[in-house]
């Protein structure tokens, strides 16, 4: 049987050590002759998977291969795993051609005599019968040129003389070489199979092989589907990393109450039916209630819901644990082995038996008190509209939440909404408080469960009353909580169909409207119009001090994405002032963390890097506090951006593949294709490595309308330029050419593209095209807002501006003959050096001064800080500028300077 949904066996082998260390066993076996291999497993692991593999390689190597498999239906007839292995092994040999006619007939000849015996049979033959049956098979396995391998699956379902004959060939082996190898499940084993296994393991005879659950990787490499998927991690956990459940999983949806209809039809659940099917019927009636009650259940919950005596659901549940049905889970609770197995019970059980077994469970639990999360579930089967059960419901999602099983509290906050609608209440007379919703709302977007955010949203805004603005503010929250997802469609129409409904009515209202707009569409990669900035200036002072916070810092962020630095700071200032107004307890107002995110941001922007990072630290307590863990991609990546903006290249590193990891669990595609771009430039600056993605990755889920996209473009020049990949940098940037010459939001990087343009160009030697790049990165430098002292956009130091910097001397023009930006006097092309404009202000500072000479204790004390972070600052000024000692600083200081304050700078110094 293939227990794998048809995934192709040769391709699949995952358990490599498992199955090296059995086909080593069998390999020597053929060496020594004669030896056994217990193989154990729980139900699902993947035992024949691996019997199948093995069997395969032991045909290639020329052995003689004989296979059974055991059943329930089988397991009092006499000997039938050795009958079954026989006759097919017969069979198989009839068909090939050019068999061997005498090992035909012997095997013929065993089986025959098996058979006969099996049907003569008493309750248990003597000794010497099955020392007959043994000389039988040596002389058939006598033939065998390179052995036999003899394969017995499902052992856990053999019958006693089956058991017999096996104890006889492991403590009397035949001298023909005879692997034996037996799989079967441990728990469901009868002790006269483990009693005879032991002995050969004490006698030397048998070895063992464990098949333990999938590592995520090996789930990965068995759907072929990549490790860090979050899919992936969701089926590995929910399939227990069980190859059975993981594949029966692997597309499908995720297995709960109202779709186990359709698991218990299944190819799955007709196998794992099968096994209950065959049970005695208080067996089965107790197998149904322990479905209904829950993941988890007792003896005396069963008898109650069952309506039976204690002892009899007692005896039941032991026959369900022998036949490894049901496993103790503690303290006299017990629970399914596997929640699909439960699944499947449940699906097969009647829909009105179902609904009286909830109604009695939920009399019985409640005058028990049980906790919510217990109640809920049959609450919700039974449809319970009282106002009881919405507080219990609500409670449920709030223990739900706060054990980390947002689909649960989802789940049960939707059921307690909807029992409060049906019962013709609003919100306002409900349970349901704000605080909860929101808290629930957030963990599901956190988890990236759209469509549980979806469902969530739909029947909250049903049933808020729409003469409050109470469902405004629901509704804009719930659409920055889709924007957190990249959905900005749905955020839009959320806010476009109450903006609409609203009217002018309720400037309040309306001015939290506005922000939220405002708001995803920055968390959707897009700059909102100049129009959309101007009217939150309008009431921003008279708004709640967050949003006249936030108002503030949205208007700076977006500024600084025009490269207008000078009013961007001027309204950082006002942003601050804003920021004071806040009390304490504001920290818990919906958006307050991302208004900070959006000022670090903007600071960032700025150089200011240190208020940048202190402001990263408040929005994480404030996510901590209020539950936005929806955030955290975005957090991460702004940190990086202030990380690779200070030259902390390792840690810049390390927080951009955190904020990959997260978006992916959450499906920012691009956000996790920025923080791609920004592990591969760090990586390439910090240790000359370029880890950088193929070009589909690269850009998947980047637009040429998406801020993101430029980021990430420029990033990846910075990584293959680094790397001295001078013609990767030429081709990536020319690909976009219409991207930076168009009127969008990368205009703001033309600088920097022109720039690395010209150093590409120039690390191939052509300089007049390196200086024709100059001359137009000059150019927009002018004409930016607050010309070169402003900012890239992209987070990173500001862009380098040699050629600007040259035309505003008062110096005089180069011939047409030099190229602008070609080497100095006297400079060969190979000495030219590399920019210092990557440096910070401290950097440069550093630099200059190890440029003149000075020791580490010097520069300390002229600079006011101590040795160890001047050597900090070295370490980044040497990494930024690939020079691995001071006197390669010091050459390219000379060379970079003016040459002769450079000159004085190397004199030597008198003591």
């Amino acid at each position: 049987m293939d227990i794998n949904g048809g995934l192709s066996l040769p391709d699949r082998i995952v358990r490599t050590s498992e199955f090296a260390r059995l086909t080593d066993f069998i390999q020597l076996v053929r060496t020594r002759g004669h030896g056994g291999v217990e193989v154990l497993g729980d139900p699902g692991s993947g035992k024949t998977w691996l019997l199948d593999a093995a069997a395969r390689d032991a045909r290639r190597r020329g052995m003689w291969v004989l296979r059974a498999r055991c059943s329930m239906a089988e397991a009092e007839v006499p000997l039938h795993p050795f009958l079954q292995a026989l006759n097919a092994w017969v069979a198989s040999a009839d068909g090939a051609p050019g068999g061997d006619a005498k090992r035909t007939e012997r095997a013929r000849a065993l089986a025959r005599t098996l058979a006969q015996s099996a049907g003569s049979l008493q309750p248990m033959p003597s000794w010497d019968r099955f020392f007959e049956q043994r000389r039988a098979l040596a002389e058939c396995l006598a033939l065998a040129p390179a052995g036999c391998l003899l394969v017995l699956d499902d052992m856990q379902w053999a019958d006693a003389w089956s058991i017999r004959f096996l104890e006889i060939l492991i403590r009397w082996p035949v001298e023909e070489r005879l692997a034996l190898v037996v799989a079967h499940r441990p728990r469901q084993s009868p002790v006269g199979l483990r009693a005879a296994l032991q002995e050969g393991i004490d006698l030397g005879f048998i070895g063992q092989v464990h098949l333990d659950p999938l590592t995520v990787s090996q789930s990965g490499a068995l759907l072929d589907v990549d490790p860090a998927s979050p899919d992936l991690a969701r089926l590995h956990q929910e399939g227990d990393g069980l190859p059975l459940y993981v594949t029966a999983l692997a597309g499908k949806e995720s297995p709960r109450l109202d779709n186990a209809e359709t698991w218990a039809q299944s190819p799955l659940g007709a196998r794992l039916l099968t096994e209950v099917s065959r049970l005695d019927s208080e067996a089965r009636l107790v197998a149904h209630v322990a479905a209904v009650l829950g993941d988890s259940f007792d003896v005396p919950a069963v008898a109650a819901t069952a309506q039976m005596k204690v002892s009899s659901a007692s005896r039941a549940l032991s026959e369900l644990r022998r036949h490894d049905v049901v496993r103790m889970l503690g303290a006299g609770t017990m629970m399914f082995r596997h929640p699909l197995m439960r699944y499947c019970i449940y699906g097969c059980t009647s829909t009105w038996w179902r609904h009286d077994l909830h109604r009695r469970a939920l009399e019985y639990l409640t005058e028990r008190g049980e906790p919510a999360t217990v109640l809920a579930l049959h609450i919700e089967a039974i449809g319970a509209e009282d106002p009881a059960a919405v507080r219990t419901l609500v409670a449920a999602a709030s223990a739900a939440l706060h054990s980390g099983r947002s689909e649960l509290a989802v789940r049960w906050l939707v059921g307690a909404l909807r029992a409060q609608r049906a019962r013709g209440g609003g919100a306002r007379h409900g349970m349901v408080d704000a605080a909860v919703w929101r808290r629930v709302a957030q963990a599901a977007a956190a988890d990236g469960d759209r469509e549980r955010l979806i469902e969530l949203g739909g029947e909250l805004l049903s049933l808020l009353d729409e003469s409050t603005g109470a469902r405004a503010t629901a509704a804009a929250t719930l659409a920055c909580l889709h924007a957190s997802l990249g959905d900005a469609e749905r955020g839009q129409a959320l806010l476009g169909q109450e903006t609409a409904r609203l009217g002018r009515a309720d400037p309040a209202v309306r001015a939290v409207m506005d922000l939220s707009g405002v708001l995803v569409k920055l968390l959707t990669g897009t700059v909102p119009s100049r129009a959309e900035l101007d009217s939150l200036g309008s009431w921003a002072r008279q708004a709640h001090p967050v949003h006249g916070f936030g108002a503030e810092a949205v208007r700076a962020l977006c500024v600084m994405f025009e490269g207008d630095r000078a009013e961007g700071q001027r309204l950082l200032a006002g942003c601050a002032q804003a920021l004071a107004n806040c009390s304490d307890g504001d920290a818990e107002t919906p958006g307050f963390a991302e208004f900070l995110l959006m000022m670090a941001w903007a600071e960032a922007l700025v150089g200011e890097y240190e208020s940048a990072q202190r402001h990263v630290r408040a929005a994480h307590e404030s996510m901590h506090k209020t539950g936005g863990r929806h955030q955290l991609p975005l957090l991460l990546l702004v940190l990086t951006g202030i990380h690779y903006g200070q030259g902390e290249l390792p840690e810049a590193y390390d927080a951009a593949k955190r904020a990959e990891a997260a978006a992916r669990q959450i499906g920012r595609h691009d956000y996790a294709a920025v923080a791609d771009a920004f592990a591969a430039a760090a990586a390439g600056r910090a240790w000359h490595r370029h880890p950088a993605p193929s070009a589909p990755r690269f850009r998947h889920g980047l637009d040429e309308g998406n801020f993101w996209a430029p980021v990430a473009v420029i990033l990846q020049a910075e990584a293959s330029l680094s790397v001295g990949d001078n013609v990767g940098v030429l081709e990536l940037l020319a690909a976009q050419q219409d991207m930076w010459e168009s009127a969008g939001p990368a205009k703001v990087h033309r600088a920097r593209v022109y720039e690395l343009l010209a150093a590409a160009a120039e690390g191939l030697g052509d300089k007049a095209t390196a200086g024709h790049w100059e001359s137009l990165a000059a150019k927009a430098v002018r004409s930016r807002p607050g010309r070169r002292e402003a900012s890239d956009g992209t987070g990173t130091a500001p862009a380098r501006t040699d050629a600007a910097a040259a035309e505003e001397r008062s110096e005089p023009a180069q011939d047409e003959g030099d190229a602008p930006g070609g080497s100095a006097p006297g400079r060969t092309a190979e000495e030219s050096p590399l920019p210092t404009a990557l440096l910070t202000t401290r950097e440069r500072q550093v630099a200059q001064l190890v440029g003149e000479g000075m020791r580490t204790k010097d520069i300390a004390t002229s600079l006011g800080v101590s040795p160890r972070t001047v050597d900090t600052h070295l370490a980044r000024i040497y990494s930024k500028m690939g020079v691995h000692s001071r006197a390669e600083l010091m050459r390219k200081v000379f060379l970079e300077g003016d040459g002769e304050s450079a000159a004085r700078s190397l004199a030597p110094r008198r003591s």
